[in-house]
């Protein structure tokens, strides 16, 4: 079963865990208890593909469905997924299909798990994929009401409308502002919205819609980033990196590496520390603070902000598990956030020293993606380079040789100026040239997803400059 974070007297079912409730004590929904994966289950997960080890994760979290649902669910969602972006292999998710490779070998104890070739990335399109394939096999749980799928996360809303809308006729909504000065975002929203979304910027997040729109009418879905299924499929693309890199030899004599998160990775980090709780695969795990986060100061000082826009909605939960899941205290220490006050936890220094987590600082970033241009012509993203660069920092420290995983999550196409910044030493202002010129010098691949977004953020570029009316520039 499962309860809240801040309560675990009430009890929630699987269908209302994926189906994303909101508690109303303001909590995140989580198992009552974490299942551990043996030493014998990871040897047979050596010769299972990508699809089986979801399957096997889901009956792992999700233990009322059964064996063939949870592959169902995984096969069907990874097929879904693979036809975002084309027939073509090379253009489709990297984690999606036996025949695609998830992690990339650098050197004898360096990888990447790369889940940056999905239409946004592959955990965010696998997992909206998996929610609205589960809906499609259990229509009459839903009474035969209207769904409604609603997210305040611009990567959701664009991986929920390509599946949702054009292929199942759910409608999907967006909550929450535009942001005007970032091209790029803007236009993955109107790309969403030709794919049949709903962008509505008069309410504050998907909570405060719900709650407003309430009605026997309508059932409504939650996704985001602390839906627990976003956590599944998280944990899903850890493992399978994991028995990737087992199989390949490459972690420690007693199974151990580190791993290297990239910036606003919270739901990642929450899912390593689930694997590192079940399975003790994990050495240390590597973070980047995002500019002016609360994740340093919360890991070094045991201090946390009242800021919303410091704390990711998984932080919650990340807390809850880091602090050996007592419901009363999470429950305590959050009251008080939303009440504006900041909070002390001294204590939890001692109970994180398995967490690196480094302040941002752009030299090191940008000095990260030359380093491994240079070495494995290999291209970071800007957002993954940050952990790279945390990690870089850490082995300065330690000169720790445990082998190391970097998680890439976002197309380097869609930060070009700094990408380019940092490979070629120009600073080149406008991104669609930084973008033309990446691709010239690193070879990347464009598929449909950043070709069409690319060309929606030129249109609003071009719109800007010209003075026309522009439903996202103002």
């Amino acid at each position: 079963m499962y309860a809240s974070t801040r309560n675990n007297e009430k009890q929630y079912s699987t269908f209302e865990v994926i189906t994303g409730i909101m508690p109303n004590d303001g909590g995140n929904i989580v198992p009552s208890s974490i299942r551990s994966v043996s030493k014998d289950e990871l040897t047979e997960l050596e010769n299972c593909d990508f699809t089986e080890i979801t399957a096997f994760t889901l009956k792992k979290f999700f233990p009322d469905l059964t064996s063939k649902e949870c592959l169902s669910l995984a096969e069907k969602a990874a097929k879904s997924a693979s036809q975002m972006t084309g027939d073509d292999k090379s253009q489709a998710p990297n984690l999606f299909g036996q025949d695609i490779s998830s992690v990339v070998y650098l050197s004898e104890d360096e990888a990447v798990l790369e889940a940056n070739k999905g239409a946004t990335s592959c955990s965010t399109d696998y997992a909206s994929n998996i929610l609205v394939t589960y809906i499609a096999q259990n229509r009459e749980f839903f009474n035969k009401k209207n769904i409604e799928i609603v997210t305040d996360e611009t990567s959701f809303f664009c991986s929920l409308c390509e599946t949702s809308c054009t292929r199942f006729g759910i409608n999907v909504v967006f909550t929450g502002s535009r942001k005007t000065s970032d091209y790029y975002e803007n236009a993955k929203l109107s790309y969403a919205e030709k794919q049949g979304g709903q962008v509505l910027e008069s309410y504050d997040c998907a909570r405060e819609y719900i709650e407003k729109n309430k009605s026997d009418e309508t059932f409504f879905v939650y996704m985001g980033t602390n839906n627990f299924l976003n956590t599944v499929t998280n944990f899903a693309f850890l493992l399978s990196a994991y028995v990737d890199m087992i199989a390949g030899g490459m972690t420690t004599d007693d199974g151990k590496l580190n791993i290297s998160l990239p910036s606003e990775s919270s739901g990642l980090a929450l899912a390593a520390c689930l694997i590192k709780k079940s399975t003790e695969a994990i050495d240390k795990i590597i973070i980047c603070d995002k500019e002016k986060g609360a994740l340093k100061e919360f890991f070094d000082k045991g201090i946390i902000f009242p800021d919303s826009n410091r704390l990711p909605p998984e932080f919650e939960t990340l807390y809850f598990e880091l602090t050996g899941r007592n419901s009363d205290k999470t429950s305590e220490i959050f009251s008080k956030l939303e009440k504006g006050e900041t909070v002390n936890e001294n204590g939890i220094r001692f109970i994180t020293k398995d967490y690196y987590v480094y302040d941002f600082y752009e030299d090191g970033t940008l000095e990260a993606i030359a380093e491994f241009f240079d070495e494995f012509g290999y291209v970071f993203d800007y957002r993954s380079a940050k952990g790279v660069a945390a990690a870089n920092d850490y082995f300065d420290l330690t000169e720790d040789e445990t082998p190391i995983l970097y998680a890439a999550l976002d197309e380097p196409l869609f930060s070009p100026c700094k990408v380019y910044l940092a490979i070629d030493e120009s600073d080149v202002k406008v991104p669609f040239i930084a973008q033309k010129r990446l691709i010239e010098e690193t070879g990347e691949p464009v598929t449909k997803y950043v070709e069409e977004v690319s060309g929606e953020a030129k249109r609003f570029q071009a719109n800007k400059k010209s003075g026309d009316d522009c439903p996202l520039v103002n």
